[in-house]
């Protein structure tokens, strides 16, 4: 961030990284409904500018259509009357058809997040996950050894560590995608599992967006098309999911293992490839989630404002009650 806020020349970022785009630019070009508008300061200033600009249009919106009313109701008062009160009624429609050619344009707001109450998972019993003795080595590299998992019914646990300490592979082992050396992973009573992981193995090329949700949750449309609303999806539905964008595939993905109704959810870097406004819609389903989440992510700003139970820290295994001070060995990725 200090190399961008320093150079000297200009540079061109598309970033979903907000503490990046407060510290390092100096100007937004925002695309909104397929139009670019420019404002001068970093994000944070873009978005106080840009609610400023669409009070003041809704305002100036509001009296243009106050003002077409009334004379409106002149012309309507002085028509078919006397040929003096024709002519006025006339100028007066005159006018009234000026304001309506430079009408100010109120753009719907672009993306914004559908309100929506996700399907609650079966509860699974007191403790959903065990993991007693792990271990996993690439052949001479030794990942970790001896880690011990334990969860609670409705905990948010966090694994964190630095690059190459093994969250990733732990939390494929816990998802049973990958196989440990040593050690077991043991699911509790009506335990199921839900696993998000970044490549997005679960998209399938030919098959619609909607199409997707249907095949893991038997949800009606109304509750589906919802769902894709909130992750904004909406205008997706029938698009065949290959195509979509990195960021897109990501939201898809969340909202099927979200819908999957399972009572652990293990995500790795969910909020990877996500815009603000996705990101602030995950946070809503994980918020109304009543399972156990467990989590490894980088981002600090969503962890801190998840506010986690628990977190584990890799390649040691220490568990620890989190509070704030672990965030900086979030960023440390």
């Amino acid at each position: 961030m200090g190399h961008l806020a320093d150079y000297d020349g200009g540079v061109l970022v598309v970033s979903h990284d907000l503490p990046l785009l407060d510290e390092s630019i100096t100007s937004v070009l925002a695309l909104d409904n397929a139009e670019i508008e420019v404002y001068r300061g970093n994000y944070t200033e873009y978005l106080g500018e840009r609610n400023r600009r669409r009070a003041q249009r809704e305002k100036e919106r509001r009296l243009q259509d106050e003002k077409i009313a009334q004379l409106q109701r002149n012309v309507e008062r002085f028509r078919g009357k006397t040929e003096k009160m024709a002519r006025k009624a006339k100028t007066i429609e005159t006018r009234m058809n000026r304001i309506k050619d430079s009408l100010v344009e109120v753009k719907p707001v672009d993306g914004k997040a559908v309100a929506v109450r996700f399907p609650q998972p079966v509860p699974s019993g007191r403790t959903p996950m065990t993991a007693t003795g792990l271990a996993k080595a690439f052949g001479e590299n030794v990942v970790f050894v001896d880690i011990d998992v334990d969860s609670n019914r409705g905990e948010k646990l966090l694994i964190v560590g630095l690059n190459g300490a093994g969250k990733t592979t732990l939390l494929r082992i816990l998802a049973g995608v990958e196989t440990p050396d040593l050690g077991e992973v043991e699911l509790g009573y009506r335990a199921t599992i839900g696993y998000y992981a970044q490549e997005h193995e679960q998209i399938s090329s030919g098959v619609g967006v909607l199409e997707h949700l249907r095949s893991v949750s038997d949800q009606p449309d109304q509750v589906l098309r919802g769902v894709l609303g909130h992750f904004r999806l909406a205008d997706k539905i029938d698009q065949d999911a290959a195509t979509l964008s990195g960021g897109e595939k990501t939201k898809l993905a969340l909202a099927m293992v979200v819908l999957g109704g399972p009572n652990i959810l293990l995500l790795d870097e969910p909020t990877n490839n996500l815009d603000p406004q996705a990101k602030d819609a995950l946070f809503t389903a994980l918020q109304q989630y009543e399972g156990t989440l467990i989590l490894v992510s980088h981002d600090t700003e969503f962890v801190a404002k998840l506010e986690p139970d628990r977190a584990i820290i890799m390649p040691d295994g220490d568990h620890v009650y989190y509070d704030n001070r672990l965030l900086d060995l979030v960023a440390m990725v």
